[in-house]
């Protein structure tokens, strides 16, 4: 780690600068790119990718399911997206699996989806209208249909989610 000097109060000092954030305590602190040369995600704000959050679940969700986010009663709550109904667009995804009516983590907005297989490179996918909470290479057809662009894949097992706009296929 590259240590800096810094004139504080008149004094040259040794300034170590942080890979890491542990939050307000590290205030005005210098930062530093880890050893893969990126910066911390502790070292970012909110608010520039997606937020993790911790949620009910309506139904069991799978790892990587794409998720909605509706209110059930004044609770929001998560279920699978379903491009066959116009008020389950995708908001975000789950990492874990998650049991109905229990409560799990969340990434809504944009990040990386693990654990998917056979995804091709230079492809748009689509929030599926087969499979709830799934995605595909082909957008929907079927006319009353969401079509929302999901993402891409960052390798084949690797997919960037990106909470994309939707229209819905012409009758």
């Amino acid at each position: 780690m590259a240590d800096y000097i810094s004139n504080v109060a008149g004094e040259n000092v040794q300034v170590i600068p942080n890979t890491t954030s542990a939050g307000a305590a590290d205030a005005s602190k210098m930062i530093q790119l880890d050893a893969a040369g990126k910066i911390d995600p502790t070292l970012l704000t909110t608010g520039l990718g997606g937020e993790d959050y911790t949620m009910t679940a309506f139904e069991t969700l799978a790892a990587g399911d794409l998720v909605n986010v509706f209110d059930d009663a004044g609770t929001f709550k998560l279920r699978k997206a379903d491009a066959t109904d116009t008020t389950k667009r995708a908001h975000g995804f789950v990492q874990a699996g998650i049991a109905g009516a229990a409560s799990g983590i969340v990434r809504l907005g944009n990040g990386v989806i693990t654990g998917k297989t056979g995804l091709t490179g230079n492809t748009r996918y689509y929030l599926s209208e087969i499979t709830p909470g799934a995605i595909t290479p082909t957008a929907p057809s079927t006319a009353g249909n969401l079509i929302q662009h999901v993402g891409t894949p960052k390798s084949a097992t690797e997919f960037r989610f990106i909470e994309g706009g939707m229209q819905v296929t012409k009758a």
